[in-house]
């Protein structure tokens, strides 16, 4: 899991809680006597939560891959964003394999 960052989450980059629910609308409130608590909308329902009981959604970004042969040795192509964009750049000089999903979690 991504380690909580109050400021992104308050600037609405996309927040789960510990069961993986989205959290939505994340505020802080300050009162006078110091203290400060947090709340979000999760499955419509208003929330507080602890910084501990939240953590920032990964962002899964994916795309296709052309996997070849070429002099003996495996390649890939260039990602694209759907895959028949990538099937429709197949290699002709090269050995094609397959097309596949690839998916990076940031």
């Amino acid at each position: 899991m991504k380690k909580f960052n109050l400021e992104l989450a308050l600037a609405g980059e996309p927040v789960i809680d510990k069961e993986g629910n989205d959290v939505r609308q994340v505020h802080q409130f300050n009162f006078n006597d110091g203290s400060v608590i947090l709340v979000g909308i999760t499955k419509g329902v208003l929330q507080r939560y602890f910084p501990s009981q939240l953590s920032m959604k990964p962002i899964i970004k994916n795309g296709w891959v052309n996997i070849y042969t070429y002099n003996g040795k495996l390649m890939t192509s260039a990602v694209y964003s759907t895959e028949q964009r990538a099937l429709n750049q197949k290699d002709r000089n090269s050995s094609y394999i397959k097309t596949i999903l690839i998916n990076d979690s940031k």
